[in-house]
């Protein structure tokens, strides 16, 4: 084993150990020494007669790679190794405790109430615009005709081939 490589683990007969860089796990294990209930419970905080302790959620993700080339006519030898590692951390509501009852307050994620709004305005531009075609198609009887001034290139092209399924029930 050189200096530049840890055992991480032991396998079977069948399979070598697995080796990983000393700079991967000393990483790894300072992370798994820092990680305990301090990163998601924070520190109680009395305010009058109630007990609030915030609550969080804390996500690690990481990964990593290498390789390794022998020489070839084409290419000199050569090695290569990298890894990241992400801590996501947020927080997720309050425990409030008043004499014998305990509440959870759960916090309001303000970014997933943002992008379900703007799914439901999509959506509905989406709907409005269905809605837009299907009067300008009664109008004008055929969707192409007349709707070369609202739509134009794709859109265009997509109107005559939803007419032509709806008309003949197929593509071809």
């Amino acid at each position: 084993m050189s200096d530049e490589t840890a055992i991480v683990s032991e396998t079977t007969d069948l399979k070598p150990r697995v080796k990983i860089p000393k700079e991967v796990h000393k990483l790894l294990t300072e992370v798994g020494r820092d990680t305990n209930t301090d990163m998601v419970f924070g520190a109680t905080r009395v305010i009058g007669d109630h007990a609030l302790i915030p609550v969080g959620r804390v996500m690690y993700s990481g990964g990593g790679g290498g390789g390794a080339s022998e020489a070839s006519a084409q290419a000199p030898a050569g090695t290569g190794s990298g890894m990241g590692l992400m801590v996501h951390a947020r927080p997720i509501g309050v425990i409030k405790i008043t004499g014998d009852r305990v509440d959870w307050l759960p916090t309001v994620d303000v970014g997933l109430l943002a992008t379900i709004g703007a799914i439901v305005a999509g959506s509905l531009a989406v709907l409005f615009m269905i809605g837009r075609n299907k009067q300008l198609t009664a109008k004008v009887g055929h969707p192409a005709a007349g709707a070369g001034h609202a739509l134009s290139g794709v859109a265009s092209e997509a109107v005559k081939l939803l007419h032509k399924i709806r008309t003949h029930g197929n593509v071809g």
